[in-house]
């Protein structure tokens, strides 16, 4: 495809645009980078040969999930190459039955965009110089506390390192600040620990800090325009001869072209960079580093990344499904209800009226804020950290005080330890609505050993979720929750020593309360000596 310095418009109907997504004629596999914009605002930028769907005449392109709720209304649809030289599409067109401009921005009036992760943020591109200049005097705070506080050879990252070589600048399309430090250690338990150092002295600090792997950090960094930036800090380390940086990189590296640490400016601000920058980049991003791609799309190792998750990282797919889905965003018709559930109820009618519950993979905390509402005590937990914003914000419209949010994640066994020392002092029921079909196999077993080390005094675990069915669909919401063998569910049960004491199979609601054809409920106990008995079974599907 011939570039100019005018800008060559496509021939009409090169791109047909829909309510799904894009369907564009003529780009290929290896076609660069497309940006999207509406109204002359970068909203995305995808790569056909990695995001798109090869089909008859062209290529499909879905529009992110995240993106799908703001198309309402007319906006000025613009595809165009990285420089604008080459334009696929410039067009009106009508999103949905909207009578307005679609606008594609925060709560504050803030434009947003699509980032490689398929994320919503604000990217520098649509941030004040005053406001980029708070992001980088406070990344610079971070490293520089990495380093005197925390007493680690701290440099800059990924794409603020590529932006401070290549562009002298952030880069457009970007959205936060890469930190990364240099582990002189060598095995990944001792890995673990010295993050774990890191995070006491950064919170000493009075910072928000989340810990997202036993690799890797983010430090929350409040901005004066109300919005809060992620400083994402990623450990590097060799084992053997393979050099491992967090989030998935691996390969080779000489240690020489690392340390010591030299400096490279970014944006008139001076940070410490690797001592051959140019080395780095080419390891995180392949010899074509110098060419600017904004939706690029690294090639991962897969055997790296089985390493990383075995050494470093727990088990989080589908975090990045349930965060917008507890927002609320991630389709216009996906808003969870607030009001207790019909098995909260159920529930609630068979245990004592002041008994705690611990509300297990609470969501939004319907249930949660239900069961306070009645008089119990109650723990709230999700996999998702986003449950404990909904948590926190529906107590706060319904009055209630004293419900307990936090972030609970089964597959990883150092969460589940830690639940069984707060329940082992304070016994609690543990209740779980629509919780087993999003578990693999060793979250359940996580899930029955909590069961068999806390569950002794008399208190249950109560299950409900949907179980297979003849031309049944599957549940809402698809993708993130399956149906599951109540029979298999008995056998893992009675090998942790528990007991299912009822189960009920009949029609009942998925997690949005749409009619489900076949819903199961389980009471299962666990007594010290016990041996499993046939439980009592009721089926009306």
């Amino acid at each position: 495809m011939t570039q100019s310095a005018v800008p060559t418009r496509a021939t009409a109907g090169r791109v047909a645009i829909n309510e799904a997504g894009l369907f564009v004629r003529g780009l290929g596999a290896d076609a660069p980078a497309v940006l999207v914009h509406f109204d002359d605002q970068h909203i995305w930028s995808f790569t056909p040969g990695a995001d798109g769907q090869p089909g008859r005449g062209g290529t499909s392109i879905a529009w992110p999930a995240v993106l799908q709720p703001y198309l309402d209304g007319t906006t000025r649809v613009r595809l165009a190459n990285l420089d604008g030289s080459v334009v696929y599409c410039d067009e009106e067109h009508r999103f949905g039955a909207g009578a307005g401009r679609v606008r594609f921005v925060d709560r504050a009036g803030h434009p947003l965009a699509v980032d490689k992760m398929g994320h919503l943020t604000r990217s520098f591109e649509s941030t004040p110089d005053a406001v980029k200049r708070e992001i980088l005097e406070g990344t610079q705070v971070v490293i520089r506390e990495l380093r005197e506080r925390c007493g680690v050879e701290a440099f800059l990252g990924y794409g603020a390192l590529l932006g401070a070589v290549r562009e002298g600048g952030m880069i457009a399309h970007d959205s936060d600040t890469d930190v990364c430090y240099f582990s002189r250690h060598t095995d990944p338990a001792d890995i673990i620990l010295e993050t774990f150092r890191i995070e006491r002295d950064l919170k000493e600090l009075g910072w928000e800090v989340l810990r997202m792997s036993g690799g890797d950090l983010k430090v929350i960094w409040p901005l004066s325009d109300g919005r809060r930036v992620h400083i994402d800090i990623f450990s590097s380390f060799f084992v053997g001869d393979v050099f491992y940086v967090l989030g998935n990189r691996s390969g080779e590296l000489d240690l020489a072209d690392l340390l010591p640490l030299g400096t490279v400016d970014l944006d008139g601000h001076e940070f410490p960079a690797p001592r051959n920058p140019e080395a780095l980049l080419v390891y995180w991003y392949g010899p074509s580093w110098r060419v600017p791609d904004p939706a690029y799309t690294p090639a991962e190792d897969p055997h790296a990344m089985v390493r990383l998750d075995g050494w470093l990282r727990g088990f989080r797919q589908g975090m990045s499904g349930w965060t917008p889905l507890l927002r609320g965003s991630s389709r216009p018709d996906s808003k969870l209800p607030t009001g207790g559930s019909e098995f909260a109820a159920w529930v609630h009618g068979q245990i004592g009226p002041e008994e705690a519950v611990l509300d297990l993979g609470a969501g939004n905390g319907r249930d949660s804020i239900w069961f306070a509402a009645q008089g119990h005590p109650v723990r709230s937990s999700d996999y998702s950290r986003r449950s404990a914003v909904e948590v926190r914000g529906l107590m706060k419209r319904s009055g209630i005080t004293d419900v307990r949010p936090r972030q609970v994640i089964l597959n990883e066994t150092r969460h589940v330890f830690h639940l069984i020392a707060l329940l082992s002092r304070e016994p609690h029921h543990i209740y779980a609505r629509q919780l087993v079909g999003c578990l693999d196999a060793a979250a359940r077993e996580n899930l029955f050993r909590l069961g068999a080390s806390v569950l002794r005094g008399g208190q249950s675990m109560w299950l409900e979720f949907a179980v297979p069915h003849p031309g049944a669909a599957a549940p809402e919401p698809v993708g993130l929750v399956t149906r599951f063998d109540p029979d298999v569910l008995t056998g893992e049960i009675e090998r942790s020593g528990g007991r299912v004491v009822s189960l009920e199979v009949a029609p009942g609601v998925d997690m949005f309360d749409n009619p489900d054809p076949a819903v199961a409920r389980m009471r299962v106990t666990w007594r010290a000596g016990q041996s499993a008995e046939t439980a009592d079974v009721k089926e009306s599907v």
